[in-house]
């Protein structure tokens, strides 16, 4: 055994680059990542979807910035498609406390939002929330997205504003650009779902007629907890999330 202080993985010609303190920040991401994978019961789902439509659409958007008042990012869209879908499937905005399941009626998303550290070594992770994205146009959702984001950034939140979240949002677009690439999100507690959308990614696909076309599909990973549902609600809400973010008009409805 190694003597008291010393590492045990210390070895003849190691050589320590840097020692890191688990305080602040760190240390609470720490607590809180290991109390939700020791007690939530997590499971993941993987799929792609088709977001031509989606990106025209925003295109469209785009063009039209100044008579709409302001710009449209992909983020705002998945988390309008994301609020819609739980309204659908109720079972999905909800928390867990104690041995009671709440459903909520608004739907309040985090966006996780990735932070820098002050060294190489450090890093940090903030969750503001945009509240009942339900029933918000996607110009003031896309406006409230950013500014959150910034101010994270900017270290300038406050409580409240990462206060109530009902279901959460991590993506990991821009991690490999062009790459099919998404992970296992921990669940945020006491959170029951985290959506994790991932970089749209242009590649044949088999379409109507058996025809093979070039389309944008989006890699996607859904982390939920199986101890509030099974697989038939989380098959419902990956439909219905499919159905919106592939035919962009049906948000409108």
């Amino acid at each position: 055994l190694p003597a008291a202080g010393a590492s045990a993985t210390a070895g003849s010609g190691m050589r320590v680059r840097a020692t890191v303190p688990m305080s602040g920040m760190r240390r609470a991401i720490a607590e809180r990542m290991v109390q939700a994978k020791t007690t939530a019961a997590h499971t993941y789902a993987f799929f792609e979807l088709d977001v031509t439509k989606l990106e025209a659409a925003r295109e469209t958007m785009l063009a039209r910035e100044k008579e709409l008042g302001g710009r449209v990012s992909m983020i705002a869209l998945y988390a309008k498609a994301l609020a819609l879908a739980c309204r659908h499937v109720a079972i999905c905005n909800a928390t867990i406390e104690g041995d009671q399941i709440t459903v909520w009626d608004n739907v309040n998303v985090g966006i996780a939002v990735a932070l820098a550290g002050r060294t190489e070594y450090e890093s940090g992770l903030l969750v503001p929330v945009v509240r009942d994205v339900q029933g918000k146009g996607l110009v003031q959702l896309s406006s409230e997205i950013k500014d959150l984001v910034a101010r994270a950034r900017a270290g300038s939140l406050s409580a409240a504003d990462m206060a109530g979240g009902t279901v959460t949002m991590s993506s990991t677009g821009g991690f490999v650009p062009g790459q099919w690439v998404v992970s296992t999100p921990l669940l945020n507690q006491p959170q029951v779902l985290n959506f994790q959308p991932g970089s749209p990614l242009k590649k044949p696909v088999v379409v109507e007629g058996d025809q093979i076309a070039v389309r944008s599909m989006l890699p996607c990973g859904l982390s939920f907890d199986h101890r509030a549902m099974d697989g038939e609600p989380i098959g419902r809400f990956v439909n219905r999330l499919t159905e919106l973010l592939t035919h962009p008009e049906l948000m409108l409805a």
